[in-house]
């Protein structure tokens, strides 16, 4: 029973499931409804190319402004060459862009107030990028 049990608890080990309320023109977001917030956040495929998330977005019927990119919700998306990221972004969480091994270039708003835990590690081909005077903490 115990050598059944551990087999069966070792198939489920390398299940990944990727929690996201919405999917948005092929950007994954988690929704605040009280705050009528969205954090861009991972999904079923990975970001590649050159992405402009947009600062708002309307989903049923309700009017959502981007606010933060949640943590790990570019990690290793290493085909993600470019990313625009909105004014009114105030936060980055942690290893949000971390492995994305092409990212060359990013743009970062003066919204932006927090850059969490290694956000940008292991970017080895970012040569372009210009940091915010409003950024209150860069962790990491």
């Amino acid at each position: 029973m115990g050598r059944l049990f551990c087999a069966f608890f070792g198939l489920l080990i390398p299940i990944v499931v990727n929690a996201y309320d919405v999917n948005v023109q092929g950007i994954y977001y988690n929704l605040y409804q009280d705050t009528k917030e969205a954090e861009v956040t991972s999904g079923d495929e990975k970001y590649a190319g050159q992405l402009q998330i947009p600062s708002s977005f309307v989903y049923y019927g309700t009017r959502y402004h981007v606010t933060s990119i949640g943590e790990k919700a570019f990690y290793d998306c290493n085909e993600l060459i470019g990313i625009t990221i909105p004014n009114g972004v105030i936060k980055i969480g942690g290893l949000a862009f971390n492995w994305c091994t092409s990212l060359t270039a990013i743009t970062l708003p003066e919204s932006v107030e927090t850059i969490e835990w290694f956000a940008f590690a292991y970017c080895s081909s970012l040569v372009i990028a210009a940091l915010p005077t409003n950024i209150n903490t860069i962790e990491y």
